[in-house]
């Protein structure tokens, strides 16, 4: 089975069958094309589940300043989550 684009509109697959074939003036093929744009995204788990994500700015490099801005939110993340956790014992 083929799943791929094809050239044809609609109007022409269905006149086809009948023999008659209308030309669309000014008529553009679908193309496929690449995206340009590129996402990174730094994601942390614990052993069961994701604990904290980021998606990284379009352009910023990720040098030992930016990781360890990343860093400091996780480790505030950790800490709000596990505040959240612990039950005091009666």
């Amino acid at each position: 089975m083929n799943h791929g684009v094809t050239g044809t509109t609609r109007r022409q697959s269905n006149n086809q069958f009948n023999g008659k074939v209308h030309h669309i003036r000014d008529q553009k093929k679908a193309r496929q094309v690449k995206s340009n744009v590129k996402t990174m995204l730094i994601c942390f788990f614990d052993i069961k589940v994701l604990v904290h994500f980021e998606f990284v700015p379009q352009g910023q490099t990720v040098n030992q300043q930016f990781y360890l801005e990343v860093l400091k939110r996780l480790r505030g993340v950790v800490l709000k989550k596990k505040a959240l956790r612990i039950v005091p014992v009666r």
